[in-house]
């Protein structure tokens, strides 16, 4: 779940700042990442595709950097309300536990994935 606001500076380009919660199986833990984010239409019409990109520091028990680029669709609705669909690669970093042979290691490691997203302009 993300929520992100900012300005419209231009017809195709939007920037602003967000908050998230990402809630992670395995280990059960919790980010919240805080970020910044651009995004561009491509076109000036009711239906146009997007690029938008995600920057920012996950904080509270998973700390470490976020990325999270997306490419998508974006169908105008009424006004200024929009609907957005997308595909998304998110990469947070995460500190971790390594058990080899009796000893225990720490490091950082990277945790990616693709998701689908969808989410709503007004």
């Amino acid at each position: 779940v993300m929520t992100t606001h900012g300005y419209q500076i231009l017809p195709q380009l939007f920037v602003g700042g967000g908050v998230g919660f990402h809630y992670f199986v395995d280990p059960s833990d919790v980010a919240i990442p805080i970020y910044a984010d651009v995004r561009t239409d491509l076109l000036n019409r009711k239906a146009t595709p997007y690029i938008d990109l995600k920057m920012g520091y996950s904080v509270v028990a998973i700390t470490g950097y976020y990325l999270s680029p997306t490419i998508g669709y974006s169908f105008k609705l009424q006004d200024k309300a929009r609907i957005n669909l997308g595909v998304s690669y998110s990469l947070q970093n995460v500190p971790y536990t390594f058990l080899w042979n009796g000893y225990m290691w720490g490091a950082r490691v990277d945790c990616s994935g693709i998701s689908i997203k969808l989410g709503v302009d007004f």
